[in-house]
């Protein structure tokens, strides 16, 4: 009368994909979001504190969160089909290991094993592909997202250096607008891995 007295309503390779990774998955964007959370208050606060030094300079430090965030919605069907395409070839090849190991006598009787292992190295290489292509993409956003904060605090250190020539800004000013701004942009940065991680959480959920 149980939940738990109920047959699996998938195979036994969907199964260990869903209580090993997909499991890991959604616990991971709930840390996540406890961690996004602390970041955006130390943000807040550091963008208080930045908008009292130079608010011109504030807004320019926040400009790569609209190229962050764009980017990731741009990318967020994307990331969902390349994910699910990677959790459906895993749970393919453990549910092959599965059956294998569930037919030993079968095989050995019929004489399958190099059919068999022909299969399975199939499966895993169908797994591979679509595991590079999922974490290349992950990868490459990862990448732009730190180089788009990177650019725009470059940008941000040559215009507060035109503002220190002209006296309107002070090297005190500097250093606790540049100690202050390092949290803005770790969260501009996290939030862009935070939003793909989110995606692809919706599969795993």
């Amino acid at each position: 009368r149980e939940p738990g007295a109920d047959a699996l309503p998938c195979s036994a390779g969907e199964a260990i994909s869903n209580f090993r990774d997909d499991v890991e998955q959604v616990e991971e964007a709930i840390s996540w979001s406890v961690d996004l959370f602390c970041m955006i208050v130390f943000a807040s606060v550091s963008a208080s504190i930045l908008l009292s030094i130079d608010a011109r300079l504030t807004l320019f430090a926040f400009l790569p969160l609209v190229v962050v965030v764009s980017l990731a919605q741009l990318a967020a069907g994307r990331l969902r089909k390349l994910r699910a395409a990677s959790r459906a070839a895993t749970a393919k090849v453990t549910g092959a290991i599965h059956e294998m190991f569930g037919s030993v006598q079968a095989i050995q009787v019929a004489t399958a094993e190099e059919r068999i292992l022909r299969r399975f190295e199939e499966l895993n290489e169908r797994r591979k592909k679509h595991m590079l292509r999922d974490n290349l993409l992950s990868s490459l956003l990862e990448s732009v997202f730190a180089q788009t904060v990177n650019i725009g605090t470059g940008i941000i250190l040559l215009l507060s250096a035109q503002s220190m020539s002209d006296g309107s800004f002070t090297v005190g000013d500097f250093a606790l607008f540049i100690y202050y701004l390092g949290f803005v942009t770790d969260f501009i940065q996290n939030m862009g891995r935070f939003l793909n991680f989110y995606r692809q959480s919706s599969v795993s959920q």
